[in-house]
């Protein structure tokens, strides 16, 4: 039995199978229970119309198109129920766990690649924004994609990688004006990068620059629009230590409130980065790891300075940064040279981690907007905002 369960635990795409199944699980629960809220029910009124009256629908809108685009595909499918709506929104995590895993493994290797996908799968907000029929779980994926290839092109700095990189930057683009400004960050480090260690693919990586900026062009029009109409957003809160720390420990907790589960786990998570920030100082991490280091912090706090540039702040919007608070936890759990250490460190924080992720995830697939709403008599916006 004992042979049989190393060789199980070995298979690491068996396993990797195994997180998938169980996710698609985890991510489905309940995502019919609560009425639309208002920000779906507006996503659902962006699917209708001929394709002239979509695009002039973005003028009241605050966001680039490519979401509301594959919504409606997808839903030309599947239908416009709250299970489709929001199904749409499931497939972005099912897709981000893919990608973490079949890419990142190429970062951490095959264990790490598992590593990686078990903290994904911890994260109370990916939970959180599977079951609302918005753009944030897609940001994410092209947040990660984008993250994940800027390192492969600077370790490898094959035509393959940069073309992925390219892609994902789009789709970062196209996809939240957050998840933009993360790509455009990874893409000024990698050149800035490149540049300065003399490294001749700075050339390469500047076409693709101006290859991306040419195909952001038949957006700017309506962006300089919607830019227009955010400064005077009436919800946003303005930019304080309050909010920042909002931005910081909302990915780890629940939606509306706070439990000493999600406390504890928050405090866990930043523990960990904090170790592994240290840690990177010693010749145990290499310079290649610190490198990665940097890119990482540029993803993980880039949206609270730049927040002021759109006088837009909402911690939600952390969702494009905070993934990669894990990239430095997934170091910290592969940093030793000692096989059977590491194994044991995985063997004592893994399971604490998943276990406090998924008790800090299920309270909200259990809310429902419509009954605070009915009890309350008020919106769903007041509620949110």
């Amino acid at each position: 039995m004992i042979r049989i369960f190393k060789r199980l635990t070995g298979n690491h795409l068996l396993m990797f199978s195994l997180i998938f199944i169980v996710s698609t699980v985890f991510y489905s629960y309940k995502i019919g229970f609560s009425d639309l809220w208002s920000d779906e029910t507006y996503t659902k009124s962006m699917l209708s119309g001929s394709p002239g009256d979509f695009y002039a629908m973005f003028r009241n809108d605050l966001h680039p198109p490519l979401y509301y685009i594959g919504l409606r595909i997808f839903t030309g499918l599947a239908g416009q129920s709250a299970t489709a709506l929001r199904s749409f929104s499931v497939v972005g995590v099912l897709a981000t766990l893919l990608l973490g895993y079949f890419a990142g493994q190429r970062i951490f290797g095959k264990r790490g690649g598992l590593l990686f996908c078990l903290l994904l799968a911890s994260v109370p907000m990916l939970a959180v924004y599977s079951h609302q029929a918005r753009m944030y779980t897609w940001a994410a994926f092209s947040v990660t994609g984008a993250f994940i290839y800027s390192i492969l092109f600077l370790r490898s700095g094959t035509t393959r990688d940069l073309v992925l990189l390219v892609i994902f930057t789009l789709a970062a683009v196209y996809l939240h004006y957050y998840s933009m400004m993360a790509a455009i960050l990874a893409n000024l480090f990698v050149f800035l990068h490149l540049l300065l260690t003399g490294n001749r693919k700075w050339r390469s990586h500047l076409f693709s620059l101006l290859i991306v900026a040419l195909l952001m062009l038949p957006w700017l029009s309506m962006f300089l629009v919607q830019f227009r109409r955010v400064q005077h957003a009436f919800w946003a809160p303005e930019v304080s230590l309050s909010t920042i720390a909002e931005c910081f420990a909302i990915p780890f907790t629940e939606q509306f409130w706070v439990t000493g589960f999600s406390k504890v786990f928050t405090v866990l998570m930043y523990a960990l980065v904090v170790v592994t920030i240290i840690l990177s100082f010693r010749k145990s991490f290499s310079t290649d790891q610190a490198c990665h280091l940097v890119i990482t912090v540029l993803f993980s706090w880039a949206h609270c300075p730049l927040q002021p540039l759109f006088h837009y702040s909402h911690s939600r919007y952390s969702i494009h940064g905070t993934l990669w608070l894990l990239y430095l936890c997934s170091l910290f759990l592969l940093r030793s040279a000692d096989p059977d250490e590491g194994r044991m460190v995985e063997a004592v924080l893994i399971p604490k981690i998943l276990f406090l992720g998924i008790r800090t995830s299920l309270p909200a697939f259990r809310f429902s907007y419509g009954r605070i709403n009915k009890r309350l008599n008020i919106s769903p916006r007041h509620i949110l905002k």
